[in-house]
């Protein structure tokens, strides 16, 4: 049976092994526990890995919601990263490189890699890259693990999703066999996923996104109302378009893939106010 494990203990991090912890345990193709693991930091005054254990609750950054108890904590990347044949990659950029180094030298040769970090990474000067260089989240996975990632984004965000709110989101792959593994692992009622080769187009509509969000705080800021957001939509969205096709020209990318969860209805949910309060900065982030 295969091992799926998850490496991110931010929001979605929480809600994504919740999420497969359901599914494996109705499953005979999986391993009836999903190994999690949760980075040594601070919350509340004691270690986050304690306290989750101790409440089965993840008080930092998904407060309320239950820790199923087959999610399995883990204080280890490569523990999780030596036994599993799935690996879902949730974190923030800024951690990206940190975590691949750590489980790198662990990975299974055949595992599948799913990345649902979004933003773009700048690498400092190193031995071996000499200036700044903005890299893709899976151009990194490739570097340091050597591994051909699967890429999932779209219109979700966390809270969303443990609500049980139904959405759909794109999984870019071009093993077309791991992303039908990757649709089949997280599709269910609630969940429905679209796959297509297009990578690279994917993962630059979830990192771009978050321009057109600060974009659209700012427009509600001004008070200028709902036909300038309606602009910056589709100007964005053109223009997410247009740096795909001249900056990451080598990939073949299709504006049509735009059109898929990835681009254009992620794209309409990060310009929803979906507070009363308003925002400091953009109209809505991961939680």
């Amino acid at each position: 049976m295969k091992q799926v494990g998850v490496l991110g203990c931010g929001a979605l991090g929480t809600i994504l092994a919740n999420l497969v912890a359901k599914k494996v345990a109705k499953s005979s193709e999986y391993e009836p526990q999903v190994m999690w693991y949760v980075r040594d930091e601070e919350c509340a005054g004691a270690r986050i890995i304690d306290v989750i254990k101790a409440t089965r609750e993840n008080k930092k950054y998904a407060p309320g919601i239950q820790i199923l108890e087959n999610v399995n904590v883990c204080a280890v990347a490569s523990d999780v990263a030596a036994a599993a044949d799935i690996i879902l990659f949730a974190y923030a950029t800024r951690h990206v490189n940190q975590i691949l180094e750590k489980v790198q030298p662990h990975l299974k040769k055949d595992v599948i890699f799913v990345s649902f970090s979004k933003g773009l990474i700048v690498t400092e000067p190193k031995s071996y890259v000499h200036l700044k260089e903005i890299r893709l989240v899976t151009e990194e996975i490739r570097r340091v693990t050597g591994l051909d990632s699967v890429v999932v984004s779209g219109a979700l965000t966390a809270k969303g999703l443990s609500r049980g709110e139904f959405a759909e989101v794109t999984i870019g792959a071009k093993d077309k066999v791991a992303g039908a593994e990757i649709k089949h692992l997280l599709e269910n009622d609630d969940l429905m996923l679209t796959c297509t080769e297009d990578v690279t187009t994917v993962e630059i509509c979830g990192a771009l996104k978050n321009i057109l969000s600060v974009a659209a705080g700012i427009v509600d800021g001004l008070k200028l109302g709902a036909n300038t957001k309606s602009a910056i939509i589709r100007l964005g969205l053109y223009e997410i378009g247009q740096y795909c096709r001249f900056m990451y020209a080598k990939y073949k990318t299709s504006q049509a893939t735009l059109l898929q969860s990835c681009g254009a209805s992620e794209l309409f949910t990060c310009m929803l106010r979906q507070s009363d309060i308003m925002p400091k900065v953009g109209d809505d982030w991961d939680f």
